[in-house]
Parts: structure tokens; sequence; C-alpha cells
């Protein structure tokens, strides 16, 4: 789905949606075009929203058969702990930034991976409880979209090793120190 983070990279999925709904509506106006003008712009409108909805169904439902949000956080996961608690969770090791972090100088371990998450998203750390250990990167919370959230904000750097040094180099040159 198209989002404007800033560090967003367009796969040929997004742009395969792109041109799946500029077909649609170029359809939709041609198959309008002979009407008068007093009935073709409303339906147009009209028209064009149906579309973009249906796209938006279609593409929720996709998402819901491709496994969601575990796709999309992957290697995290996230866990129902108990009713209504979850946990977001990364075992440390065996993660493919794990030779980027040990060239940057740190162990990859819960805690480094704590600090990411405080630089990559302080807003979101703010509202989740950090219980991360040497062996694993661990965040809680009753509210589940804001682990989700801040999943989608981790996997990237969790499985980009150039995305990693970026973060890195950034934070020590602001004087962040990693508890690695």
């Amino acid at each position: 789905m198209l989002t404007d983070d800033e560090d967003r990279q367009f796969k040929p999925a997004d742009i395969a949606e792109l041109l799946a709904v500029v077909v649609a509506l170029g359809l939709l106006f041609w198959l309008l075009d002979p009407l008068n003008p007093w009935l073709k712009y409303p339906a147009i409108l009209l028209g064009t929203f149906v579309v973009l909805m249906a796209w938006r169904g279609v593409r929720k439902l996709l998402e819901i058969r491709s496994g969601g949000d575990a796709t999309r956080i992957a290697p995290l996961t996230l866990v129902e702990t108990s009713s209504g608690a979850h946990s977001l969770l990364l075992v440390a090791g065996g993660t493919p930034a794990d030779d980027a972090v040990a060239e940057s100088g740190h162990e990859p371990n819960g805690y480094f991976w704590q600090g990411v998450a405080e630089r990559v998203a302080p807003q979101l750390v703010e509202r989740v409880s950090l219980d991360s250990e040497s062996g694993m990167f661990c965040a809680r919370a009753d509210d589940r979209d804001v682990l989700v959230r801040l999943g989608a904000k981790l996997a990237p750097v969790v499985n980009d090793p150039a995305r990693l040094r970026e973060v890195v180099a950034a934070a020590e040159a602001d004087g962040f120190e990693f508890d690695d």
C-alpha cells in the first residue's frame, strides 16, 4: 500500500497496483464519455470513489490472505501474551543485518535493537514497554496496532544492512549510545 513514509521504497507490486487503478479509472472514463455532461461528471466522481474503495477492499483481502502483518514485519513476530496484551519480539543474532551490526562495532543483541527502535520510532517507543534481553528484543503493549507500526518501522532496518548502517551512523553522529 502506498504510504507517506519518508523511507518508503516502491516495489513492483506498488507500481502494478497504481497501474491497475489507473487502468480501471481510464475504463470508467471511457465508458461514461457518451453521457450528458450533467450526468457524466457526477458519475465519474461516484465511479472513481467506487473503483478506489473496491481496490482498497481487494488489497485488504489479499493482505489478510498473505499473512497480513506477519509478512510486513518479518523477522519480528507479534504474539498475544494474554487477553488484550501483545508483545513484539525479535530473536537477536539471526537477522540479515547482524554482520553490519558487528562491522559497526556493536553486538547484535536485544539491547542494541532496543536502541535502534528508540532511534527509528521514538514516538512509538514512548507508547510501549521495552523488556529486551541479551538474546531478544521485546516490546509490550495493550494496543496491538502500536506494535504493528513499530514492527513496520524496525523491519526495514533489521532486513537491510545498508539501512542499518545509516541508522547507526546518524545515531553516533548525534551522540546516541547503544546499550549493547
